[in-house]
């Protein structure tokens, strides 16, 4: 009996040091989970770069600068503006009138220039998009001096202009009226809220796939997001082209990240969402499903998608290119006011993975079944 009782003792051990190694991991307190969520969110932004997903923005003084763009800032005015990995001019000077400057500042991928009722915001990622953004009642004239050799056209039946030249750009005008006069923009604003927006043409995977830039001239894609976790803590790149658009990551860790999307729209737009593979714990399509509002969204093609756009359909679908930097997610939302929009990991059908409370109880078991073995034999 005595031997039985030992027998019992120590597997019960060994089943509740399971558990307790179980409970350990997902408190996130395994390896690099001690971490403070500071030196997280700078791991985090060390794979952005990494991944050429988006990179930190510097700023000595009034220059600006970082892996995917260039610019200084003097006299009301955004000079020798600068994109991509090559820092190729796009625009000479960018200036609004009236600005009433009030500071600069620069937060992870994301450099500012504040003016009391207006601001610039540039992002350090492959587009180096450039935006301009209005609040208030004043008329503002917003001018944009193209680089030598860049030229720009207006699309047809939009304030939407393309750039063209050495740098491919688009420039996207929320509530203003634009013009071209030979190598300057003009974009002039009256009361209320606008915007405009300088996106340049990347050259990811993504870009050829889903036909970003024709979509963002187009006014179909509302907005985008870069998304990179470590440990429970993120670093994110987001950027909206209308002000009523708000994209913000509610919860990001590896296998599921879920945004907050914001907008007034009277139809269905388009977001893509950029993961790393390690965030996106995936390594294919199938792996990965996009859920609205809890609700799972149907994954086709992106030519399935750009119909159901076209068709202004009500149903919520997505599609997903994986590359060399992890999977880009382009989601189709059919009606707005604000949602959650989720990008989660999946286990393919008959691949489920036991977690370690269900192997501490399977142990737990066979104590059971091999003490009651011993005890009959004794």
């Amino acid at each position: 009996m005595k031997g039985t009782m030992a027998v019992f003792a120590a597997m019960m051990a060994f089943s509740v040091g399971l558990a307790a190694m179980a409970a350990s991991a997902g408190a996130g307190n395994g390896p690099g989970g001690s971490q403070g969520p500071e030196q997280n969110r700078y791991q985090a932004m060390e794979r952005a770069e990494e991944c050429n997903m988006f990179a930190r923005s510097n700023q000595s003084g009034d220059q600006f600068s970082g892996k995917y763009m260039m610019f200084r800032y003097g006299n009301n005015t955004i000079e020798d503006y600068r994109v991509g990995g090559l820092q190729q001019q796009l625009f000479s000077r960018v200036g609004p009138d009236p600005f009433n400057f009030s500071g600069t500042g620069s937060d992870g991928a994301l450099a500012y220039v504040n003016g009391t009722a207006a601001r610039f915001m540039a992002c350090n990622n492959p587009s180096s998009a450039l935006q301009f953004q209005k609040t208030g009642e004043a008329q503002v004239r917003l001018t944009f001096d193209l680089a030598a050799g860049l030229g720009a056209q207006k699309m047809n039946g939009s304030q939407n202009l393309r750039i063209t030249g050495q740098v491919e750009a688009v420039l996207a005008v929320e509530n203003g009226q634009s013009a071209v006069n030979g190598s300057q923009i003009e974009v002039i604003f009256g009361p209320g809220n606008g915007s405009a927006t300088v996106r340049a043409k990347t050259q990811t995977q993504a870009e050829t796939s889903f036909r970003l830039q024709e979509k963002v001239a187009s006014g179909r894609l509302a907005g985008e997001m870069d998304v990179v976790a470590v440990n429970g803590s993120h670093t994110e790149c987001a950027l909206a082209y209308n002000h009523s658009t708000s994209m913000t990551v509610k919860n990001a860790g590896q296998g599921r990240v879920a945004l907050a999307v914001k907008a007034e729209y009277s139809e269905g737009k388009l977001f893509r969402i950029g993961l790393d593979r390690e965030t996106a714990g995936a390594g294919s399509a199938r792996e990965l499903e996009c859920r609205l509002d809890g609700k799972a969204m149907k994954r086709l093609s992106v030519q399935e998608l750009e119909r159901l756009q076209e068709q202004k359909s009500a149903q919520a679908a997505y599609c997903v290119e994986f590359g060399d930097r992890g999977c880009d997610v382009l989601a189709y939302v059919p009606h707005f006011s604000e949602h959650e929009l989720s990008v989660e990991k999946v286990a393919p059908a008959g691949d489920r993975t036991v977690g370690g409370f269900e192997l501490a109880l399977a142990a737990m078991a066979f104590c059971i079944a091999l003490v009651v073995a011993v005890g009959r034999r004794a």
